[in-house]
């Protein structure tokens, strides 16, 4: 019986080492985007000399993954369980303000992000270049529940606005740094088209991420969101565009970029939200562990 014994935990043993050792294996870092219908997929190469590899939904429009939202929180969507950000929520009217001006912020702990006001514009996360963008809020634009960490939020949103995007293209997130404890996979979304067609990005929504060393950059370029043209404005109801992260890890770096055509007001996003992917590996070893034991129990009595 206890040559049984030992022999399965010695079988259950070696078959964890095996897991382990399929999940921590280093993969390249990949990018997906999910839209109704299709997918695509950046990825890095590192015996392709290209510096960036770029990914592009083929199709004539980038749709939203998930399409006019109003409740983000467990009771709806059930986004951002992982942590989020969002800009001049449920202000009265301001325009032109700080972009963290009523910002509702839980962010993960293994994201970091600078928002200093006396960091220079090319070391603060809510910039381009030399250029720290702005926020508005107050102006009528859409309503969402978010997903507060002390329980759901509902109020009126407002807009992280990239003030130079207007036909031309600008980071307006730079400098988002990973952190040691990254999740394997993780979704990162995106929250747009709030603004009433004041300020929704019409054009081009675009990830862009480097690697630790910085000689690399994977990219996912979405274009004509929503169904949009420089004729057709966007839907204005609330979007949520989702991308799927793989592999990435410390000391990687995530940006994102919009653009909108030409002559029409500086673009915007409303805010974005994390949840990690559970590691179906982390589940299988647990309940082998848990059967494990259960046999030995059962020999026992």
């Amino acid at each position: 019986m206890a040559g049984k014994r030992s022999l399965l935990l010695m079988l259950s043993a070696v078959f964890m080492v095996c897991l382990m050792g399929t999940q921590f294996t280093q993969a390249e870092e990949s990018v997906t985007f999910f839209q109704p219908g299709a997918t695509a997929t950046a990825t890095d190469d590192p015996n392709n000399p290209i510096p960036a590899e770029d990914g592009e939904v083929t199709a004539a429009d980038a749709l939203p993954t998930h399409s006019g939202v109003t409740d983000l929180s467990a009771s709806g969507l059930n986004l951002g369980t992982a942590g989020y950000w969002f800009f001049n929520f449920d202000q009265s009217a301001n325009t032109g303000s700080s972009p963290i001006f009523g910002e509702v912020r839980s962010l993960p702990s293994w994201i970091s992000v600078n928002t200093d006001p006396n960091a220079a514009p090319v070391d603060h996360t809510l910039s381009n270049g030399s250029v720290i963008h702005t926020s508005s809020g107050g102006q009528g634009y859409d309503t969402l529940t978010l997903p507060e960490a002390s329980g759901p939020l509902t109020g009126q949103t407002g807009a992280l606005i990239a003030t130079g995007s207007a036909g031309d293209s600008e980071n307006v997130f730079e400098d988002m740094y990973l952190g040691a404890d990254t999740p394997a996979q993780f979704w990162m979304h995106i929250v747009l088209d709030n603004t009433n067609g004041a300020h929704d990005l019409d054009r081009r929504l675009k990830f862009r991420g480097k690697e630790e060393t910085g000689t690399r950059e994977i990219n996912m370029r979405l274009n004509n969101l929503s169904g949009s043209s420089s004729t057709t404005p966007t839907d204005g109801n609330t979007d949520v565009y989702s991308f799927l992260m793989e592999d990435w890890g410390e000391g990687d770096e995530l940006r994102m970029q919009i653009r909108g055509f030409g002559g029409f007001n500086d673009r915007s996003i409303t805010g974005i939200m994390f949840d990690v992917v559970p590691e179906p590996t982390s589940v299988l070893l647990l309940g082998m562990g848990a059967m494990s034991f259960c046999c030995v129990r059962r020999r026992r009595s």
